[in-house]
């Protein structure tokens, strides 16, 4: 199948896609992300912050930590190895080029591959047909091989912030929602965040984001989904209270 995600800028969008891979990396699944808006290591500070659970960084400092936070990292790194695959390029990539790589990913066996984004793949928001194509060429690669390919797209810029994305908000054609399998969009509560900034507190029962479903090929469902930032560890909870994700307790 292939995935929509969708979302602003600065929305949270790969980071939510980050602790999809990690969710599948745990379960034994082989995963290339393709983010061709951050460098590699970029990528990799986020995965491990997530799968710590904390800023590594901030403990470092504290010798009795320092072991701990170690361990975890060889335990990730462990983990990771033969399964996290990232494709090294920023910045525009041809369309046909990223065809190829995902072809090859696939023929080595990886069974989920993350394209962030689809404007670093087809050059120009306006156009369509080449979004089209592209969009098309990902749905044949996956109905081909049996792979599933997460393509990351970006919302246009709406109007007032506080309003829900829906799958027609997503930035180009219209044929990129009709032809994925499954569209979820990625809203940021900037409303809350403001309202905190503030010092008024009138939204703090509010959740930090929402993961929206917007189309689901199989069964039709589309729930949404409440989510809270937790900022040590660049990931969401799925209550405010809640702890951090221990991967490692998530291991196949």
């Amino acid at each position: 199948e292939v995935t929509l995600w969708g979302g602003a800028n600065g929305s949270g969008k790969s980071l939510i896609t980050g602790m999809v891979a990690l969710e599948l990396i745990c379960k034994l699944e082989k995963v290339c992300i393709a983010s061709l808006e951050m460098p590699p290591k970029s990528t990799l500070n986020r995965m491990v912050r997530q799968w710590l659970g904390s800023d590594p960084l901030r403990d470092a400092h504290i010798p009795e930590c320092v072991s701990e936070i170690k361990n975890f990292l060889r335990e990730f790194q462990t983990q990771a190895r033969g399964r996290l695959f990232l494709y090294d390029q920023l910045g525009q990539v041809q369309s046909d080029v990223m065809l190829g790589v995902i072809r090859y990913a696939a023929s080595i066996g990886i069974k989920h591959f993350f394209v962030d984004s689809l404007m670093k793949c087809v050059r120009g928001t306006d156009d369509y047909n080449a979004q089209k194509d592209f969009v098309n060429a990902l749905t044949a690669i996956a109905k081909d091989t049996g792979m599933t390919i997460h393509l990351v797209a970006h919302t246009r810029k709406l109007s007032d912030e506080g309003k829900k994305p829906t799958k027609y908000d997503i930035s180009g054609s219209g044929d990129i929602t009709n032809l994925v399998d499954n569209a979820l969009l990625f809203w940021r509560n900037k409303p809350k965040e403001a309202d905190a900034r503030a010092g008024i507190g009138k939204l703090a029962g509010e959740p930090d984001a929402l993961l929206l479903c917007c189309k689901q090929r199989e069964n039709g469902d589309e729930p949404e989904f409440a989510l809270w930032y937790h900022h040590a560890s660049k990931g969401y909870t799925a209550s405010p209270n809640s702890e951090p994700i221990y991967w490692a307790d998530r291991l196949a």
